[in-house]
């Protein structure tokens, strides 16, 4: 080791002098060292030349230690160099730098305060979303599609139950009718002035259909649909093949509108 210079003269080149001496006594290049210690290769070619002012003063501290021990010099030797060369180590504890990992306290808070408005903002809009997007439920639908569902089931199941024989006829305000098709038949129907319904029907099918006062028909093949008013019969509205619009069906018969 060199004789301990006065501190007068210590300058950063007096250590770079030692290290570029140790490193040349092993035979050593500055790449080796820098694979070796993972120090960059720059770095120690700074402070091998002294020109080292840049760098945070512990930072070389540390980089000349861990050349050190690669190069196996007692840590009493480099704590003598590190004293005669470098100034001292400050007495009082720095501040911890802050971790970009670990914001103040004051800034987790806030973060989560953010968390909770986000999240409890998030139940609310599927609260709302999930009431705007329920079901509507039967006491609500609209007018026109409930009549429409409601001619429906009148037409195709209950009212066939209630339609008096011929034979026990009475005459009540309500209307049934019964169609029955030999061909294919389109049909249009408007119910007491409120409820519509159309519908293509295949041969050999029977319809039952029901309102409170009169229905209006429109028919495309007026000789393929037979027809039976509250138990009379009234056949065919017509030849096969002919259009007719806007029949009123009452509880008496067929009416003019």
């Amino acid at each position: 080791m060199p004789e301990e210079p006065e501190q007068s003269q210590s300058t950063p080149e007096h250590i770079g002098i030692w290290l570029r001496a140790e490193r040349e006594k092993r035979h050593l290049s500055i790449e080796a060292i820098a694979q070796a210690t993972k120090i960059r290769s720059t770095t120690i070619k700074a402070l091998e030349s002294g020109e080292f002012s840049h760098l945070p003063l512990p930072y070389v501290r540390a980089s000349i230690r861990t050349i050190a021990r690669f190069f196996k010099i007692p840590s009493e030797e480099v704590n003598q160099v590190l004293q005669a060369y470098l100034p001292p180590e400050s007495t009082s504890v720095p501040a911890a730098p802050e971790s970009p990992f670990a914001p103040p306290v004051r800034s987790s808070r806030l973060i989560w305060i953010t968390l909770g408005v986000v999240f409890s903002l998030g139940i609310l809009f599927l609260w709302w979303y999930n009431s705007e997007n329920a079901p509507v439920s039967p006491s609500s639908a609209s007018q026109t599609g409930e009549n429409e569902k409601s001619a429906v089931r009148e037409v195709e199941f209950p009212a066939a139950t209630v339609a008096p024989s011929p034979t026990t006829k009475q005459r009540t305000d309500t209307l049934i009718v019964e169609a029955i098709t030999t061909d294919s038949v389109w049909v249009s129907l408007l119910f007491d002035n409120n409820r519509r319904w159309q519908e293509l029907l295949p041969p050999r099918k029977k319809r039952v259909w029901g309102a409170k006062h009169w229905i209006r028909l429109s028919v495309g093949n007026a000789g393929g649909l037979l027809l039976i008013v509250n138990g009379d019969t009234l056949g065919p509205l017509g030849k096969p093949g002919v259009v007719l619009k806007n029949i009123k069906i009452t509880p008496r018969g067929i009416e003019p509108f």
